[in-house]
């Protein structure tokens, strides 16, 4: 079943193509000038950060509601955990819902050398809203909002968040005795029938302290971790069981970057919330605890991802004239290596050139041709 994907990258080198982002929330802050060099130039304003989503639950989440809850709960929770900038979660929750996909990536350097992290979403709960109009499947509103409150408010214990916890069992059953199953997003591929379209799977057990999980049966105990019972002191599970780097230790990867773990070393990635600065090209880069719009740095990879390190200042990045370290708002704009400048988003079905961030919402520079990802 294909309802839950989530793919990450990190590439360097700007022969490497791929493209696209969310968009269109927050307002567009330039922070800056160009001069006659073409040069991104400090501005007098380096504008606010946009404020995240937010989802009413204390009466429940209506179906109609339902995509979008769970979009804001899935995009805030990188915001949360890995810092992504508010403004590029707002529009990973427009894109979720708009398509059931969302990309996310960055880059900075140059035309000859840049360093580009992101990752790409794929939640789609298109049959399983359609299986609930149709009556095969019962969906609890009340249940629902419960759901949706738990996963605002969860921890940050693995590189995506975890939604087959008690609190969202119940959300959809079956109408009739065909099938069986507790909380699920129902991917395209799911079967016709209700068993096909739930998910059943055991929620993972939550926990206030480890005394919670004695005799919590392998992987989930004996350890309490970000709130669930784990197998182990670190991690979740051992595929995910990593020593995360420290502020001020060396590193190669931020923990949302991570893309095979298999290969990872321990010393080689911060934990969650912190980032790796100064990794360039293969460098080592230390341990950092990301800055908001207006902190201090001396390299994007001290900001937020999303946002760009220009005159000594976090900011959000132009949307128009110069790159700020080869970055420009997500979503709205890509940077034009080989000009340095930003050019506005091409929309679906449009021509793209082979670019970082050239297309629109959610979409990919598929054979010069923004297209939805496959």
């Amino acid at each position: 079943m294909k309802s839950r994907q989530v793919q990450f990258w990190c590439v360097m080198g700007a022969a490497v193509v791929l493209a696209s982002c969310g968009g269109g929330s927050g307002a567009p802050a330039d922070g800056g000038r160009h001069d006659a060099s073409g040069s991104f130039q400090c501005g007098s304003d380096a504008g606010g950060e946009a404020t995240l989503s937010q989802v009413a639950v204390d009466h429940g989440v209506g179906i109609e509601q339902y995509a979008r809850a769970m979009s804001i709960a899935r995009c805030n929770y990188w915001s949360r955990c890995f810092g992504l900038a508010p403004y590029v979660a707002n529009e990973c929750v427009d894109a979720l819902v708009a398509l059931g996909t969302w990309n996310y990536l960055t880059c900075t350097g140059n035309a000859t050398e840049s360093t580009c992290r992101g990752l790409n979403v794929f939640y789609s709960s298109t049959a399983l809203l359609q299986a609930v109009s149709a009556g095969t499947v019962w969906y609890d509103s009340q249940r629902s909002g419960q759901c949706v409150a738990a996963l605002l408010a969860e921890g940050c214990g693995d590189y995506q968040l975890i939604e087959d916890i008690p609190a969202c069992t119940g959300v959809f059953t079956c109408a009739t005795d065909a099938g069986s199953g507790g909380a699920a997003d129902g991917g395209a591929d799911a079967g016709a029938t209700c068993a096909g379209l739930l998910l059943n799977v055991t929620p993972l057990r939550t926990c206030s302290t480890a005394a919670d999980c004695v005799g919590a049966a392998s992987p989930q105990g004996p350890y309490c971790v970000a709130g669930f019972c784990a197998a182990s002191q670190c991690e979740l599970s051992s595929r995910y069981c990593t020593a995360y780097a420290q502020v001020g230790q060396p590193c190669l990867n931020n923990a949302s970057n991570v893309v095979d773990y298999d290969v990872e070393t321990p010393t080689e990635t911060c934990a969650p919330g912190l980032a790796c600065s100064g990794a360039v090209d293969g460098g080592v880069g230390t341990c950092v605890t990301p800055q908001d719009v207006g902190g201090s740095c001396t390299r994007t990879s001290d900001c937020d991802p999303g946002l760009a390190c220009a005159c000594g200042i976090c900011q959000i990045p132009p949307t128009a004239g110069p790159c700020a370290d080869g970055l420009c708002k997500i979503g709205v704009a890509y940077c034009d290596f080989a000009s340095n400048v930003c050019k506005p988003v091409h929309p679906l079905g449009d021509s793209c050139p082979g670019v970082f961030n050239s297309c629109g919402p959610g979409l990919m520079c598929d054979v010069s041709t923004c297209q939805p990802p496959s």
